[in-house]
């Protein structure tokens, strides 16, 4: 006769009054776990797409627009109610809904011509791994089906102690009870007790042995089984196993946001859990950011340091005055010089003929090869009294006159732009990094925040600054942020190489509970008299030339107010009190000091407007007062790069 509690066979004299229809609803589960009524798919460019189709329960649910509190996998991002890989999809490239034009493919978060990472294969306009690339495993468009992962190229089921494929889900044949040691084989539920449909090691049992525990319908080994790992319904995240009731990721790998990542290869988290690298880099294999092949790592992004005119040879050395950066090195074009700070072809210019400044007489008016002559030499053309060729002369490019846009090249008498570059207006340039034209020409950062990998990103300052707040400051020459955000320096305390440090004849005296506190002058403080924290006593009010006293001592005058309070006034040396300058109460304001009865400036600072900046270093008059550089630059010998 049939078993009254085993599985639904062939043979069996159709269904008995013992028997009970099985709800075709609970279809293939995995691991025993309860499937659902719907699936994902992951599309051929990196996005998940809702199939319809059965899914294990341990997989993403299908999202739409209407979707609230999605939680997408690690290493997606909700764009539009979708869970995508910003680091693959030509959709939406390193951010949401935006798209890689077309011919181009998303690599690394970044539209670029060609995949920039080792290893990645373009499918359709998507750089993916085929090694693990579920959505295109092996080759492109192969797509594994739910519940199955990429392994070395192919997909396979691999959760459980028998994984295999039925009715294209991931099951447990030792513990699917809809799926109990074959493909399709049902467990039943018994005639008699209180036990369940129950699957143990691929066979159909009332109870479960010794050693394993129920766990909706699958008999598990607590200690060993993925999907309840210790406790029932305790699943182990992917990559990780169960040994000893606890999941544990193999070796190399570690548990990062609910999954096991390889911390030296994983750009999610490349050297620790939850360090994401910039976009355009990759993790090295060593837990290191670094831009693909011979490109730089610069806050703009990777750049092509020996060709980038922003960033030539190094991150945020930018070239100027008409020079171009070739081998990473600014150089004026066609063997010109520098005269008067500006590019000049001296190889034509009838006015600077082979060196600034040299003039062709009327003799000889016309400059061919930095020599004048009186006709130009083969394959040359007189443009104005100079000699050029018009196949590669940027300024007379395919004729006198014909001037190309800076930054670009004349090419077979036509103006191109540098591989990378894009014109805007006038200029080649790179929107990867160009903080005036940011992923399209003329979209310009506002404020503090700069241009990487095409997007104006406001918490990414340049080089040399930090973000304190709203703001990018250089902690080296920053009074209010001086070494650190938040550390502002003593009134009267410029601050140099991140230390504040007090003007000649002024000392700074701890604040109260030991804060900052200020410049004082121990000469004429009477709370800080000869010494910090000295306090001269009612008997001797005031203090002189450091000294406790009862009346000021020459050089010093008795200026109402200051000195510490007490309402006795204060002994100033009037040649250099910052606030008895020359006069009791004339007080030098901002952070000028004062010298010889005269509020003035440091040496190595320059007065602008009332402050003393450094004409060398400061990015808000650099070079000269006034003269401030952009958000995303530095100031760098007077030179805003």
């Amino acid at each position: 006769m049939c078993a009254y509690f085993l599985a639904v066979v062939p043979g069996c004299g159709g269904r008995s009054v013992v028997d009970i229809e099985v709800d075709r609803s609970r279809d293939a589960s995995v691991d025993g776990n309860e499937p659902s009524d719907a699936a994902e798919d992951i599309s051929a460019n990196g996005d998940q797409v809702s199939t319809g189709d059965v899914r294990p329960a341990d997989a993403p649910r299908p999202l739409d627009a209407a979707d609230s509190g999605i939680t997408c996998p690690v290493g997606l991002t909700v764009c539009g109610g979708v869970c995508v890989d910003t680091r693959s999809s030509p959709a939406n490239c390193g951010m949401c809904g935006r798209a890689c034009p077309a011919g181009s493919v998303c690599s690394a978060g970044i539209c670029q011509m060609t995949c920039t990472i080792p290893g990645d294969t373009n499918c359709a306009g998507a750089c993916v791994n085929l090694t693990n690339n579920p959505a295109n495993c092996g080759t492109c468009g192969n797509a594994c089906v739910d519940g199955q992962q990429c392994v070395n190229r192919t997909c396979a089921c691999t959760r459980g102690t028998r994984p295999t494929l039925c009715n294209n889900l991931c099951v447990d044949l030792a513990a699917d009870p809809n799926n109990c040691g074959t493909c399709g084989t049902v467990c039943q539920p018994p005639i008699m007790g209180n036990g369940g449909p129950l699957c143990a090691a691929g066979t159909c049992a009332p109870v479960c042995p010794a050693g394993l525990t129920a766990c909706g319908g699958a008999c598990v080994n607590l200690a060993t089984n993925n999907a309840n790992c210790g406790t029932c319904g305790n699943a182990c995240p992917a990559g990780a196993t169960c040994t000893g009731s606890a999941c544990v990721c193999p070796a190399g790998q570690t548990l990062c946001n609910g999954a096991c990542v390889n911390v030296n290869t994983d750009s999610l988290n490349c050297g620790g859990c939850g360090r994401v690298c910039p976009p355009g880099q990759s993790c090295n294999g060593s837990g290191t950011c670094v831009c693909p092949g011979t490109l730089l790592a610069c806050p703009a992004g990777c750049v092509n340091s020996t060709s980038d005119n922003t960033n030539c040879g190094q991150c945020g050395t930018r070239c100027t005055g008409g020079t171009q950066c070739e081998n990473s090195a600014c150089v004026c074009p066609d063997q010109g010089m520098r005269c008067g700070g500006v590019c000049t072809p001296t190889q034509s210019d009838s006015l600077n003929c082979g060196a600034c400044g040299r003039v062709c007489p009327a003799a000889t008016p016309l400059c061919s090869a930095g020599t004048c002559t009186v006709s130009c030499g083969a394959g040359t053309t007189n443009c104005s009294n100079s000699c050029v060729n018009t196949t590669d002369d940027v300024l007379n490019c395919g004729g006198c006159g014909m001037q190309c846009p800076v930054a670009a090249n004349c090419v077979n008498s036509a103006c191109t732009c540098s591989v990378g570059q894009v014109q805007c207006g006038t200029t080649c340039t790179s929107l990867q990094n160009d903080p005036r034209n940011c992923g399209v020409c003329g979209r310009v950062c506002q404020g503090n925040s700069v241009c990487a990998g095409g997007v104006c990103q406001p918490g990414i300052c340049a080089a040399g600054l930090t973000r304190c707040g709203n703001a990018c400051v250089n902690l080296q020459s920053n009074n209010g942020n001086c070494g650190a955000c938040g550390t502002a320096c003593p009134g009267g305390a410029p601050c140099i190489n991140g230390t504040c440090e007090c003007s000649p004849g002024y000392t700074q005296c701890a604040g109260r509970n030991g804060g900052v506190g200020n410049c004082v002058d121990l000469q004429s403080t009477r709370t800080n008299c000869g010494a910090c924290g000295n306090v001269c006593p009612a008997a001797t009010p005031l203090c002189s030339n450091g000294t406790c006293v009862l009346q000021c001592t020459p050089p010093f005058t008795l200026c109402p107010g200051g000195g510490g309070g007490g309402g006795v006034g204060t002994c100033a040396d009037l040649s250099n009190t910052k606030i008895h300058c020359g006069l009791c109460s004339q007080t030098c304001g901002g952070n000028l000091i004062c010298q010889n009865s005269a509020c003035t400036c440091p040496a190595g600072t320059v007065n602008c407007a009332g402050v003393c900046a450094n004409l060398l270093t400061a990015p808000t008059n650099c070079g000269s007062c006034g003269t401030q550089c952009d958000p995303a630059q530095v100031c760098v010998m007077g030179v805003c790069q």
